[in-house]
């Protein structure tokens, strides 16, 4: 119909006569309809969704608060793929037809007392849990595990106080004379596992760091020009210089420690006088760029995100750490880094990488904290391409989606650990948690079989960056998938089960299930009802994967000095320690013993290659050490309490 005839028609109707308040607003609006501007329904789940058979997501609306008012505890603020989008959103092949499924309906609770879990992970202590190696001490232990969505953490690691003595040892820290030798060593060190420069103007690059015995000033002939270096100056002096024959020395770790401490704390203030004398004729905007690529002004939210990383790393600081990646991002959304959908600037990979880094610093500290983002990031508003590595945008774009996904598995078992408060929440969940499964599955398919790539530290820094990416993929999806599976895995144990016992009701699962009346909840079959997993199934995708998992950061560890991803090793450590417990002191699985001890086996493996990963990317970093004591055994080879102890800061 043209639109001259359009209009004409248009014209000869008659008015209808006024239904301005026939269907008020309703009160609420789903996330989906608020973020297209569209009046919703208020029906749940809505009908736009209903029509798209799409997940349907209510959250208090934010309408009349600060852009920085305090969000709700248990809000949410993300719109990753579950829940909040359909299949065909989060961008992957729906392999059920429309006709097949239901849309899911997952209304966050406000106000329901959580029965195992109250969004604080340090509700229950590393050292209040642990205690011993005998059978008994081990299945509380590790039921007690069932009670966070995250591993117990130790405390923080304090900031270092170098006392001054004069050392027995001549201890050797790396010092650069240049802005640009900070630079190559960020690339050779730093840069395949969080590339947040852009590629390097030459393929070669070197490690110049000169062996400094700290008897004078560390910036006697060279002051670092921006915040961005002395941030990176902050990482780099806590990995060892070669020559270093002492370095894991107490006193040599300390005074490392002492030093990027100090360059960390520069880097802040620096950070926040520039940002009080940003203007067009301040000497920080005649000063030469870090980078010839990086324009001056995105040198802060770059050096926000490796602090953020700093505090992880060295000090298992959480709350640091997510607040050094909000600041990372409010400077981004502030100089529009999320919506540069065209650039044809030398700067144009710098601003791409520094949004998106930024992006995966708030994923990160999402996932480390158990808590969702306190900013709102709905992707589909995002409209800066995504980088590139060696012409290749699709290795970060996978990335990117296997961290979000990681975010949304560690969200969903927040939720559960929360506990149900309807019948009706127990079928979301299950629905939610099988949707969830099927974007991990469908996100596997075609990744290169256990994510194995070579990794040559003597390739150029990029193509080093690339097979990272892939490596790292296949890691946080495998991550994902055994945060599905893991407590249905173990769910079946007596000792597990009674940590269960108010989750949910007996009353809730008679309302959700048309099955008759059971006397306990062992017969009552509660996490069939919970979950969609046979449990067989999830031991089997347990073990394989957390085995598999800790095999690829071992080989990973021995070629990146830095790991903002080393919770997955503590994932696979505890996941394949879990499977040697279970099967070695259960007897409702019913294996034959070869089988039993094949498995044990298996989990020994995972569990060395965990430690070993784990020692690998501790080196410089005290939250990741390994802590010094006994070292009961589980089973005839497997040493328990180090790994344990490795992985309860993380």
């Amino acid at each position: 119909m043209s639109s001259r005839i359009m209009a004409s028609s248009i014209a000869q109707r008659k008015p209808a006569p006024s239904k301005k308040f026939a269907t008020p607003p309703a009160k609420s609006a789903c996330t989906a309809c608020r973020a297209s501007r569209l009046r919703c329904s208020g029906q749940r789940p809505c009908s736009r969704c209903l029509a798209k058979s799409r997940i349907c997501v209510f959250t208090e609306s934010r309408r009349g608060l600060k852009p920085d008012a305090t969000r709700p505890a248990g809000q949410p603020a993300c719109h990753f793929p579950v829940p909040g989008t359909s299949l065909e959103a989060a961008g992957l092949h729906d392999p059920y037809p429309k006709t097949q499924r239901s849309p899911v309906f997952v209304e966050v609770p406000q106000e329901v007392l959580p029965p195992l879990y109250n969004d604080d992970l340090g509700t229950i202590q590393f050292d209040d849990i642990f205690g011993g190696d005998s059978n008994d001490t081990l299945d509380t232990f590790f039921a007690s595990l069932f009670s966070l969505p995250s591993y117990p953490p130790a405390g923080v690691i304090d900031e270092p106080v170098f006392d001054g003595l004069e050392p027995s040892h001549t201890y050797v820290l790396r010092r650069y004379k240049s802005d640009d030798d900070v630079v190559q060593a960020y690339y050779e060190l730093i840069h395949p596992a969080f590339p947040i420069l852009p590629p390097p103007l030459e393929q070669d690059v070197e490690d110049r760091a000169e062996p400094w015995v700290p008897t004078g000033q560390f910036f006697s002939d060279y002051e670092p020009s921006s915040p961005l270096i002395l941030a990176l100056l902050s990482i780099l002096v806590l990995l060892p210089h070669p020559h270093d024959y002492h370095s894991s020395d107490e006193t040599g770790r300390e005074l490392r420690a002492a030093y990027a401490q100090s360059l960390t704390q520069r880097a802040i203030e620096s950070i926040k006088i520039a940002s009080e004398i940003a203007t067009p004729a301040s000497p920080s905007s005649l000063r030469s760029p870090a980078h010839p690529h990086v324009p001056l002004e995105i040198e802060t939210p770059m050096a926000l995100c490796l602090i953020s990383m700093y505090q992880y790393l060295h000090h298992g600081n959480a709350t640091k750490m997510r607040q050094m990646a909000e600041e990372a991002f409010d400077s981004s959304v502030k100089l529009s880094l999320h919506i540069i959908p065209h650039d044809d600037t030398n700067f144009a990979e710098a601003r791409r990488r520094t949004w998106w880094m930024t992006y995966l610093c708030m994923c990160n500290a999402s996932i480390i904290s158990c808590e969702p983002p306190t900013r709102l990031m709905i992707t589909n508003t995002f409209k800066t391409p995504y980088p590139s590595t060696e012409n290749d945008s699709e290795v970060w774009r996978n990335y990117i989606r296997a961290e979000e996904t990681l975010v949304s598995a560690t969200l969903l078992l927040v939720a559960l650990l929360r506990g149900f408060s309807s019948a009706t929440s127990i079928v979301d969940f299950r629905q939610n948690i099988h949707l969830l499964n099927t974007i991990i599955e469908s996100q596997l398919d075609g990744l290169d079989s256990e994510g194995i790539h070579s990794i040559d530290s003597s390739h150029p820094p990029e193509v080093r960056v690339g097979d990272c990416l892939r490596r790292l993929t296949w890691i946080r999806l495998t991550s994902s998938h055994i945060k599905t599976h893991r407590y249905r895995a173990f769910m079946s144990s007596a000792i597990v089960l009674k940590r269960f016992e108010s989750l949910p009701s007996s009353e809730m699962l008679e309302a959700s299930t048309t099955s008759g009346s059971t006397s306990n909840l062992e017969e009552m079959g509660i996490a069939s009802r919970i979950f969609p997993f046979a449990a067989s199934e999830s031991r089997t995708l347990c073990l394989e994967s957390s085995t598999k998992l800790a095999s690829s950061l071992k080989i990973l560890s021995s070629n990146v000095s830095v790991a903002p991803f080393a919770c997955s090793a503590a994932l696979a450590g505890y996941t394949a320690l879990m499977t040697h417990h279970f099967t070695s002191s259960s007897t409702d699985y019913n294996e034959s013993q070869t089988k039993s001890n094949a498995v044990r086996e298996q989990c020994e493996q995972g569990v060395m290659d965990a430690i070993n990963a784990l020692d690998n990317f501790s080196v410089g970093f005290e939250s990741m050490r390994t802590l010094n004591g006994d070292c009961p055994t589980l089973g005839p080879k497997l040493e328990l309490r180090p790994l344990i102890l490795t992985m309860k800061l993380l």
